[in-house]
């Protein structure tokens, strides 16, 4: 399983590149938060070497007949947290998706 800890540990690199990010729990908001928000969520994950880091945009005033959940989103592919690329590919593909330029892979 994913915590809370493993998060602030993943993201501490890109949190310290970037001030416009903020880290709330497992959820990594680009600031300022406006109509439209960009995040990247840390769901909870049965192994627990292999994070489900999904890409999230959403509408912060939709009406109650609107879903919002991560299935609004995408899943990044940044494989076992023990793998030698995982920081390198982690921050790369979460620059890709603050950026708005990473195009929505299929979920695993």
């Amino acid at each position: 399983m994913t915590t809370v800890a493993e998060v602030k540990r993943w993201t501490k690199g890109i949190l310290a590149e970037h001030p416009d990010l903020v880290l709330e729990k497992r959820d990594l908001y680009l600031l300022p938060l406006r109509h439209i928000y960009r995040a990247i969520e840390f769901l909870g994950s049965s192994q627990r070497t292999f994070p489900t880091p999904a890409g999230r945009f959403g509408v912060l005033f939709a009406p109650p007949s609107v879903q919002m959940s991560h299935s609004n989103g995408f899943y990044l592919q940044v494989g076992h947290s023990t793998d030698p690329l995982f920081q390198e590919l982690l921050e790369s593909e979460t620059r890709k998706v603050l950026e708005g330029g990473a195009a929505p892979s299929p979920f695993h």
